[in-house]
């Protein structure tokens, strides 16, 4: 139900970013709010992990493609506030904590 409401804010431009998303994407390889728009809309998201402790409030991780096939995660309140905290490429950012597929945690033993 959340990535239903979050595609359709998307869809309306209605989606919100907050201050560390505005920064991430000039300092790094980060999903554009055309991507990230693109993203939830597309078949592709899931939710992949909740963090009901998150310093922003309860957020979700969700998996998604870009246009071109590239994997970004969305980093997204869970309240429907339409919020994206952030955003990133987990090839790009942190490939040695994930799967193959960008899905699962690798454990941290």
């Amino acid at each position: 139900m959340l990535l239903s409401a979050l595609a359709c804010a998307a869809m309306k431009g209605n989606l919100s970013y907050t201050t560390h998303y505005e920064r991430r994407v000039r300092n790094r390889p980060t999903p554009s709010k055309p991507d990230i728009r693109f993203m939830l809309c597309d078949d592709s998201p899931m939710i992949i992990e909740g963090n009901p402790d998150h310093h922003e409030g309860p957020t979700c991780l969700i998996w998604a493609q870009r246009a071109d096939g590239c994997i970004g995660h969305l980093v997204c309140r869970d309240d429907f506030s339409n919020v994206v905290v952030t955003a990133y490429f987990p090839k790009d950012t942190n490939p040695e904590k994930w799967d193959d597929d960008y899905i699962t945690r690798k454990d941290s033993d």
